[in-house]
């Protein structure tokens, strides 16, 4: 098979119960690359009361319902998350979509050094609190293959902020 008809194994997190914008864009990548044939997953916070688990089904998108993903649990649960989620990884996991910064970092610690590892990590950024120079965030930031902005403006303060390369990042 040729490398451009491989077929990818996608995780998508998102560490939000509910369907609100940041979900909207995730869902549609998510709906587009399972069109192509790639395997698509989901990884939301199924620990707290929401809609997006019932939106992400009602569109046939597979949710990974052995984690809870929530920035409200506690250290067992999320330690239980991080291994759940590294078998997704062994099993052959291609990239992993990272949305906030609690599955951001659960997914740095699951994959490690991004020059030693098969697994491509991409987050998007989507406001100002995650462009903000924080002292973890440089951890999970060096461990990551690529961002994604909305806008220029971001895109320079992530840069400024935390010496990230040009070519790891797109508007």
């Amino acid at each position: 098979m040729s490398k451009q008809n491989q077929k990818l194994r996608v995780l998508i997190s998102l560490a939000s119960p509910l369907y609100t914008g940041p979900a909207e864009p995730l869902i549609s990548i998510g709906r587009f690359l399972s069109k192509q044939g790639h395997q698509i997953r989901f990884a939301i916070d199924l620990a707290r009361n929401g809609d997006l688990a019932q939106r992400l089904q009602e569109k046939n998108l597979q949710i990974i319902k052995s984690v809870a993903l929530s920035t409200k649990s506690g250290p067992l649960t999320i330690v239980r998350d991080i291994l759940v989620l590294h078998r997704e990884v062994q099993a052959g996991l291609d990239l992993w979509f990272a949305n906030f910064s609690h599955d951001h970092a659960l997914a740095s610690l699951c994959l490690g050094a991004r020059t030693k590892r098969n697994t491509m990590l991409v987050r998007a950024i989507q406001g100002n609190n995650s462009a903000k120079k924080r002292p973890f965030q440089k951890f999970a930031y060096q461990r990551t293959n690529g961002f994604v902005f909305p806008c220029r403006s971001l895109q320079n303060k992530l840069r400024q902020n935390y010496g990230v390369e040009r070519c790891r990042t797109t508007v």
